[in-house]
């Protein structure tokens, strides 16, 4: 594992945010400070950010392109080693052909990994929702668009990963998948600094 160092270095101006519903607790005065309720939200909008462009990065990430790495689907697709006949050619992934391109790949499962509890089918958000629609078209337990569907297919679980892109879809052992930190308390170290107190102007900075 090569560590990288990642930041994130937001600057918002508070005087952006006079006319809003926050003014009543910033106030109007050369000296105005931060509404603690919007500087809690600018908290967890930057955290919710960070976790967005980690979760996308762990999957689709290049190592080439600023504030990535190189993410699973890069290093999958570099994989020389790795079996034709287990490199299922791409495809326009849609409710039709969901549940025909799922079974391609549960078609190359060796016998010595057969139904292993710990193989897992991973898909992006869009290949969840066609797996459910295309349950619910062919009448699951004959229900169809009522309750919940369950996302497994002949008897593999069905994971779903937001970072994943489109049209991609692996079937694999979790185990086999490591995404290292240094700190991980790091990655829940966010500052709302308020130049106000320190440098006199209107800016506040997230780190």
């Amino acid at each position: 594992i090569t560590p990288e160092e990642f930041s994130v270095n937001l600057q918002l101006c508070k005087a952006d945010w006079r006319s809003t519903w926050m003014a009543e607790q910033m106030g109007y005065s050369a000296n105005d400070t931060l509404a603690p309720t919007f500087a809690a939200h600018l908290v967890s909008l930057a955290a919710q950010n960070v976790a967005a462009g980690i979760e996308t990065s762990i999957w689709q990430g290049v190592n080439a392109t600023v504030g990535q790495f190189d993410g699973f689907e890069t290093l999958f697709t570099s994989q020389a080693a790795q079996p034709a006949a287990m490199e299922i050619a791409g495809t326009t992934l849609s409710a039709a052909n969901i549940v025909a391109q799922t079974a391609l790949m549960t078609a190359q499962v060796p016998s010595t990994m057969f139904k292993k509890q710990n193989l897992n089918i991973l898909m992006p958000t869009s290949a969840v929702q066609f797996y459910i629609n295309a349950q619910a078209a062919l009448g699951y337990r004959d229900n169809f668009n009522v309750g919940e569907t369950p996302l497994n297919f002949q008897g593999y679980e069905i994971k779903h990963c937001p970072g994943m892109s489109d049209d991609v879809m692996f079937l694999v052992s979790p185990d086999n998948f490591v995404f290292g930190t240094g700190v991980l308390a790091d990655q829940e170290d966010i500052r709302v600094i308020d130049r106000s107190l320190t440098e006199g102007d209107h800016n506040v900075r997230i780190v």
